[in-house]
């Protein structure tokens, strides 16, 4: 993640432990809920396969930022509004959504594109550098829609 100049707020994800320890923890959880329940044993593998896939799924989305439903960077301008890169380099200008959230700990970020979709850019603390979190907070009570 970078600042430039004035007026201009750039985000590039970086690799988050701390989510990545989260996922795996919160999806080891669930395979091993399905210990007690003895379910028979296709529903059980079932389950667990839709599990490994929510896993995989999250992490290339929201660790990697691979996937056509990921956002590599973003960027905000006073002049442009909200811009973002995809995985094929492709630029979108989109709006903010009232629904992005963020804390001292978690950007939580929604994206509408011209077609309608709902694209997020997660970014715990570890992904961001403390001054970049200290302007979001600052644009989204000035500007957050």
């Amino acid at each position: 993640m970078s600042n430039g100049p004035e007026g201009l707020i750039k985000i590039n994800p970086v690799f988050s432990m701390w989510l990545a320890s989260y996922l795996l923890a919160i999806h080891l959880a669930a395979l091993l809920m399905l210990l007690p329940l003895q379910l028979p044993t296709p529903t059980s593998i079932i389950l667990a396969i839709s599990i490994c896939i929510s896993l995989t799924y999250y992490w290339k989305r929201d660790l990697l930022h691979r996937g056509r439903s990921s956002v590599n960077s973003a960027k905000w301008s006073k002049e442009g509004g909200w811009q973002i890169i995809d995985e094929g380099g492709e630029v979108q200008t989109v709006k903010l959504s009232q629904s992005s959230f963020i804390s001292q700990y978690l950007v939580l970020l929604c994206f509408k594109t011209t077609g309608n979709n709902t694209l997020i850019l997660l970014l715990p603390e570890d992904a961001m550098d403390p001054g970049l979190m200290r302007r979001l907070r600052v644009l989204m009570g000035h500007f957050g829609e």
